[in-house]
């Protein structure tokens, strides 16, 4: 069974047998959830953690805190970007640097995937876990991203093994 029939399999049960779906009809959004696990699938990027949390954010925007995907097995190492940023204004900053050497604390970041970051945030805001731009949690968005424009220059992202 592939990540993609467990997602659709998850819509079918959110959209058929969870009780509060005929309050919450039309709330959800799974196309765009769908097209991310494609995208990531593709790519060759598609971790069962990062699977988890699309699905995870999918079931937010039923704003039920009941609804969540859990696993209980843990088979592949956390993936990492190399950097961590902070929002500010209009952009992203690179606020620590671990293993990615081609970026410095304070390169500002102005698009991901062509994007002007206020798009991006608008599409991924579940998942970025706050309404306060300098506390939202860029990391998952960045790991589905193919690409950065930092400082006018685009580049292409690579996920590295998280070492804890």
């Amino acid at each position: 069974m592939t990540l993609l029939h467990v997602f659709e399999t998850i819509v079918d049960i959110m959209h058929h047998d969870y009780s509060g779906y005929k309050d919450k009809k039309g709330w959800d959004h799974p196309d765009l959830f769908r097209n991310q696990i494609i995208e990531l699938d593709k790519k060759g990027v598609l971790t069962r953690e990062l699977f988890e949390s699309i699905v995870n954010a999918y079931l937010l925007e039923f704003k039920d805190e009941h609804n969540r995907l859990v696993s209980i097995q843990k088979t592949e190492p956390s993936k990492t970007v190399g950097f961590r940023v902070r929002h500010y204004k209009e952009f992203l900053y690179v606020e620590k640097v671990s293993v990615e050497s081609r970026v410095n604390k304070g390169d500002r970041i102005t698009a991901i995937d062509g994007l002007p970051i206020s798009a991006v945030a608008n599409t991924h805001r579940p998942l970025l876990k706050a309404d306060i731009l300098e506390r939202e949690e860029w990391e998952k968005v960045l790991l589905m991203a193919r690409t950065i424009t930092v400082d006018g220059e685009e580049m292409e992202l690579r996920n590295y093994d998280y070492e804890r």
